[in-house]
């Protein structure tokens, strides 16, 4: 053990059997004991129990086949017994019992310590007995946690042919847990990248957003680079590598990235907003009087990480609220504002995402790493907007004192864009200045318009 693994390992003092358990985890493998066979509580929920971590899912594995412990047990989803599993239902919780195996692909097998020896790191290879509390470590799991070390059981180029999503999912423990990632590990993954390519998007995006709300997301992100992943799974940030910005920034494009990802709050949509926020720079950055300048590149990259999001095959509604947060990303407040403007913010924004998009622009703002009063004005901008909230002015159609069916009555025009364009601008006034927001003095803005035979003036042109 090297310098940097005995100083891991005094960091890191693990828990010690006996271990406790849920009440339902222990009757199953009380029944499956009653009726002969093995019943080990395996993989990653001992792992999080040595690391005193929540335990988020109960696996136990068995020597029992599939067809006997849905026989055994009532209420079952059986749509796993193909690879071995079968779910029980308890209540709302679901626990997974799987008979062991020599392999993914393999056969079923009697031996809990040959199940273990074809796991896929050491930390997720080890196994206990809820009842007899026997803790079971074929290949050192227990000494790689304290050592703080992701290390592939066994052969590591076997255990990625196995399944090549592995090679993701080692960085993503590395990240998660702040472990290392052991040598022969590492230099395994460039090997797999062909066979990675085949892996479904939806593994691969799973895998991304676990990396993603890592308590240092760049950290594993840079192990994304390192290794080759990166340019499989996000090529496009890539192009932001060692490209610099300008004054008002400290760090490259790709620096800049890593740096207002971590300093993103762990929600997930606000970490791949941040991931995506600037995404399009390196596209649309041109030099202007020495100067490097990113016109748009807000819009663009809003574009941009819709293709990604679709790539990964993310939800319509996901992937609408991450580039929603990209495009509205940039304003420059300034303590001049008029409450007009602060309203005309809020109306664009949105009031369901301003806290989102405050946070992300606080992110931002951090990881320009160039001092200044940014962060300020934020505050005072958002102490502003709470104010004016309290007013409640009108902040969409739905607020106006008139609707569409008094549009046509009054104007003659028939249903359709037109109707919504008079709409709309008169909830630009009502911004502007919430008291026209009135029936009397709309009504009357109509019945002008209706007299003047002409489209109601444009924002910035003369009102009647």
């Amino acid at each position: 053990m090297n310098a940097a693994d005995r100083s891991s390992h005094a960091r890191r003092r693990l828990a010690a059997p006996p271990f406790e358990f849920p009440d339902d985890v222990l009757r199953i493998a009380g029944e499956l004991k009653a009726a002969g066979f093995q019943a080990w509580v395996a993989g990653g929920a001992v792992r999080d129990l040595l690391l005193r971590r929540p335990v988020a899912d109960w696996d136990l594995a068995t020597d029992a086949r599939p067809e006997t412990v849905q026989r055994l047990f009532g209420r079952v989803v059986a749509t796993g017994m193909a690879h071995g599993t079968v779910t029980l239902v308890r209540g709302n919780a679901h626990y997974e019992v799987t008979t062991f195996r020599t392999g993914r692909q393999g056969r079923y097998s009697d031996s809990v310590e040959q199940d273990l020896a074809h796991r896929d790191f050491t930390i997720n290879a080890m196994a206990c007995d809820p009842v007899g509390h026997r803790l079971v470590d074929p290949c050192g799991g227990a000494a790689d946690l304290r050592r703080g070390l992701v290390r592939a059981v066994g052969s590591a180029d076997e255990r990625f042919a196995d399944d090549p999503l592995r090679i993701m999912r080692a960085v993503r423990f590395a990240a998660v847990f702040r472990f290392r990632l052991e040598r022969e590990t590492r230099e395994s993954i460039p090997r797999h990248l062909e066979a990675f390519r085949g892996v479904a998007p939806e593994r691969v995006r799973e895998e991304l957003f676990r990396l993603l709300l890592a308590p240092r997301p760049s950290a594993g992100l840079e192990l994304l680079r390192r290794t080759g992943l990166m340019a499989e799974v996000l090529p496009e940030l890539l192009e932001g590598w060692r490209k610099k910005q300008n004054h008002y920034h400290r760090y490259t494009i790709y620096r800049h990235i890593m740096v207002c990802v971590d300093a993103s709050p762990p929600d997930l949509d606000l970490r791949l907003a941040a991931l995506l926020h600037d995404v399009a720079k390196p596209r649309v950055r041109k030099k202007v009087d020495g100067i490097f300048r990113f016109h748009d590149h807000e819009r663009a990259s809003a574009d941009l990480a819709r293709e990604i999001l679709g790539r990964l095959r993310c939800s319509r509604s996901r992937t609408d609220r991450v580039c929603h947060l990209i495009r509205q990303h940039m304003f420059h407040y300034q303590p001049g504002w008029k409450d007009a403007a602060v309203r005309r913010l809020v109306r664009r924004v949105g009031l369901e995402h301003l806290d989102d998009l405050f946070a992300l622009r606080r992110a931002d703002v951090a990881a320009h790493g160039i001092p200044g009063d940014d962060l300020e004005r934020l505050e005072e901008l958002g102490a502003r907007i709470q104010l004016l909230v309290r007013e409640a002015p009108p902040m969409g159609l739905g607020d106006l004192q008139v609707n569409g069916r008094d549009v046509m009555r009054v104007t003659g025009v028939d249903e359709g864009a037109e109707v919504g364009r008079m709409l709309e601008r008169l909830l630009e006034e009502a911004l502007e200045d919430p008291e026209t927001n009135r029936r009397e003095l709309q009504l009357e803005r109509l019945v002008s318009w209706s007299r003047r035979g002409r489209q109601p003036a444009r924002a910035g042109e003369e009102r009647g």
